[in-house]
């Protein structure tokens, strides 16, 4: 079981992309958690600048599929 955090808390964390991602499989894993939004049904989504240098746009992937480093 996941410990939820509050979405504030989560800004400037260090994180891993989940593995299903395309992105993951070239080698770009890790990345900071720039901001939290929630979408229509309310589920979390962090916005995630990849550390990797040939990964410009912020990732958007689900809260609860990351790893908190």
């Amino acid at each position: 079981m996941r410990v939820t955090r509050p979405s504030q808390e989560l800004a400037g964390k260090r994180c891993q992309i989940p593995p299903y991602f395309d992105l993951w499989m070239r080698g770009a894993r890790y990345g900071m958690i720039v901001k939290v939004t929630k979408d229509s049904l309310g589920t979390e989504i962090a916005h995630i600048k990849m550390d990797h240098p040939q990964v410009r746009r912020l990732v958007k992937a689900k809260v609860r599929d990351l790893e908190i480093i």
